[in-house]
């Protein structure tokens, strides 16, 4: 079973959380690096954070958001 992690910081690049979710298996990294961003924009919402950034190797995927 593969796992995805979010780290959250501040504009200080202090760190505020890390999460770690196992997840099922994916068939390929695209579909991995959707989650983990779906997973970072939960965790915004659930905070009630109003500004975010993302940062991710997957640019197409941030492109889209």
């Amino acid at each position: 079973m593969a796992s995805i992690g979010v780290v959250t910081m501040d504009r200080c690049s202090n760190f505020l959380q890390v999460v770690s979710t196992p997840i099922q298996f994916v068939g390929n990294a695209i579909t991995a690096k959707d989650l983990v961003i779906r997973e970072a924009l939960e965790n915004t919402k659930e905070n009630g954070w109003s500004k975010v950034q993302i940062l991710s190797d997957a640019k197409a995927m941030v492109n889209m958001i």
